[in-house]
């Protein structure tokens, strides 16, 4: 069982992603659970609000125009060393979740996976844990990936 005494109740998160649609459906399932302070739809976009806004934690798409996802969250733990993030992503490339592991305690999460699953990720990152996605661990445990993936667990 998870102690989440130390979490806030509703973690004020803030989405980064450049698919509207998408951007607007992850804030539509968190704001039941967190509370959306804000979207923005490109990393040079994210690295302005997020020390203005300073969420809980930062959802993250990869893939965005001006600066990527990756890039945007490594200046940020360089300006917000304690920014909690999950990557949010279509990529299930075992290289790519690898490289985002390499920030810290942050989430790898694919756009198909359960929206529970990015919930879990949320508040596993909030209480200072790694979280990859099911689908890359299962795919890591029947030898199909090139890369170490680390468990929910690290």
């Amino acid at each position: 069982m998870q102690d989440l005494s130390r979490l806030p109740m509703r973690p004020r998160v803030l989405i980064a992603d450049d698919h509207s649609v998408m951007a607007q459906g992850l804030r539509s399932l968190l704001e039941k659970q967190c509370e959306v302070i804000g979207v923005v739809g490109d990393g040079q976009q994210l690295l302005l609000a997020a020390p203005q806004l300073k969420p809980d934690v930062i959802v993250l798409d990869i893939s965005m125009p001006l600066l990527n996802g990756l890039d945007a969250a490594e200046r940020l733990k360089e300006s917000i060393p304690d920014a909690k993030l999950v990557f949010l992503t279509m990529n299930n490339d075992y290289d790519l979740a690898e490289a985002a592991l390499k920030l810290g305690a942050v989430g790898y999460v694919l756009k198909s996976a359960a929206a529970s699953e990015l919930l879990r990720a949320i508040f596993d990152v909030l209480q200072g844990k790694a979280y990859v996605t099911a689908r890359l661990r299962q795919r890591k445990l029947e030898g199909r990936g090139s890369g170490r993936i680390r468990s929910q667990e690290s």
